[in-house]
């Protein structure tokens, strides 16, 4: 474990591998999903989880300021500020410290941290690839930003996944989520992407570690 940016955190698997998956946790279910992989596929990619508060994920993690859903503090749509960090100083720093070397650098997150993931691809050309695990694609205006915007680099792999019970929330925003990850597909879709677009069985929460471990295992094996 260490620290960088203010944030915790921890590599796992094989420092050598050509891959490294960047992933933004609440606590250590990002690991838990790792290690839930063949071990030939986690040889094939290093994880890194980077630890953020709810405060954090929620100020840190959004493309632009919306209100809250609920309760509590709206989005502070700091995303553009973190991703100058994280690429800035973070990755060169988790790089030297851990003795890292990979050929390409690959983004993952599940819920908020699947919006960012997509997101960064349209701020800069680190990443080779994203999976976005349950995406807060339903976040207002994303959906018609992809529609409009182009990446930074043509990203050779794009891993989409939803729930199938999710459009069922009650929040009418949330509500929207398969509507706007399905026109997010036909973006990538339009663009020649190479996209996979799953919907798994129960509601955002369900069984999020064995999606997000689905969703590491695709990625590492468009590598193999």
């Amino acid at each position: 474990m260490m620290r960088s940016g203010g944030k915790e955190i921890a590599v796992f698997g094989d420092p050598a591998a050509k891959n490294v998956i960047w992933m933004h946790c609440f606590s250590d279910e990002g690991e838990r999903a790792y290690v839930m992989l063949p071990v030939d596929i986690r040889q094939g990619a290093a994880l890194v989880t980077i630890r953020l508060s709810e405060q954090e994920w929620n100020a840190s993690l959004s493309p632009w300021a919306a209100p809250a859903l609920f309760k509590g503090e709206p989005f502070a749509g700091g995303a553009e500020a973190w991703l100058q960090t994280l690429t800035g100083s973070v990755m060169p720093e988790v790089i030297a410290q851990n003795g890292l070397s990979p050929e390409r650098h690959l983004i993952a997150g599940y819920s908020l941290a699947g919006l960012f993931a997509l997101w960064a691809l349209y701020h800069t050309d680190r990443f080779s690839a994203a999976a976005s695990i349950s995406g807060s694609l339903w976040y207002p205006g994303f959906a018609e930003y992809v529609r409009t915007h182009q990446p930074v680099r043509q990203p050779e792999h794009v891993y989409l996944s939803l729930g199938d019970r999710e459009s069922r929330a009650r929040n009418p925003v949330l509500a929207s989520v398969e509507k706007n990850t399905a026109a997010i597909s036909s973006c990538f879709k339009e663009s020649d992407v190479h996209f996979v677009y799953e919907l798994n069985p129960g509601g955002h929460t369900n069984h999020a570690e064995e999606r997000t471990a689905r969703a590491l295992d695709w990625l590492i094996r468009q590598y193999k």
